[in-house]
């Protein structure tokens, strides 16, 4: 849905997880090894200008997250404000200097959504579907396709920032990291995912610019989409965080979690981000842990 090509996998999953071992495993053939993949994926992507781009945001989005590993936790919520922070500088200053070969990989995405919406289309009116709902949708094939392409950014930073900590999670578990990282990497559990205070100002920020011409609307629907993933994760971090004190076991959390999934997935999101909402203001596991604490 990314890239609408190979290499999306490649640069979101493979180039944070081989970079994490390669700048911190204590083993040499490890670190040869990560950073042949490094070069591999790099390989990849510096057939065009907007592939360069796209690598040069990836790699600004591991850096900062490999600063973070080495300075203190690399939890995903310690991870989300250097990561997505130095992948949106990348981003703006790709904007800059190659705007027209960014602009034309859009296009190609937008085209490679529509035509495979198209030939989802053709399949469900050959199978006899009613010419109404097929104009619904189509409708909101096309809707959704321009929606993607325009929120693409955001996706892109998003996949990133969780891409580094996966490659982190797996140097923790399969690694031998440096001893200046090992305590960095022990991990609190996620229904710690916690953001700062300051946090909320992008989403205020991303909301008032949806009332701007473009192109600042298009800018703050994905500040906007970005902040509502990680208010989200939050969210489902405090249902996680209820229901263990409630001594709900994992397999039912992952029995209930895909049940919403699957019946009412847009409901499930709307609530975890008022939820995460919610937190920022009442801190209901503040209030937990200071009753501990007494």
């Amino acid at each position: 849905m990314l890239f609408g090509s190979l290499p999306g996998p490649w640069l979101t999953l493979a180039l944070p997880a081989a970079g994490a071992f390669a700048l911190h495993d204590r083993r040499r053939g490890v670190r040869v090894a990560a950073a042949g993949i490094v070069g591999v994926v790099a390989a990849m992507m510096v057939g065009s200008a907007a592939g360069v781009a796209l690598l040069g945001v990836a790699a600004l989005a591991l850096g900062g997250a490999a600063w973070t590993a080495t300075r203190r936790t690399a939890d995903l919520s310690a991870l989300a404000g250097p990561a997505l922070g130095a992948g949106a500088a990348g981003l703006a200053t790709a904007a800059g200097i190659v705007p027209g070969s960014l602009a034309s990989w859009e296009s190609a995405l937008r085209r490679g959504i529509a035509e495979s919406g198209a030939e989802a289309l053709e399949t469900y009116r050959s199978l006899g579907m009613d010419p109404a709902t097929l104009e619904t949708l189509e409708a909101a094939a096309t809707a959704s396709a321009e929606w993607i392409a325009r929120l693409w950014p955001g996706w892109l930073l998003v996949t990133l920032w969780l891409g580094a900590w996966l490659g982190y999670r797996l140097l923790a578990a399969w690694g031998r990291p440096r001893p200046e990282i090992d305590r960095s990497l022990e991990d609190p559990g996620f229904h710690r995912f916690r953001l700062g205070e300051a946090a909320i100002w992008p989403l205020i920020v991303g909301l008032g610019g949806l009332w701007l011409p473009e192109p600042f609307r298009r800018w703050a629907a994905n500040l906007v989409l970005v902040s509502g993933v990680l208010y989200g994760f939050q969210g489902l971090a405090v249902a996680i965080w209820g229901l263990d004190r409630r001594g709900v076991g994992r397999w039912w959390r992952l029995a209930i979690g895909g049940a919403a999934v699957v019946i009412v997935a847009p409901a499930m999101v709307g609530g975890a981000v008022a939820l995460g909402l919610a937190d920022h203001w009442i801190g209901w596991r503040d209030r937990d842990d200071s009753e501990d604490t007494r």
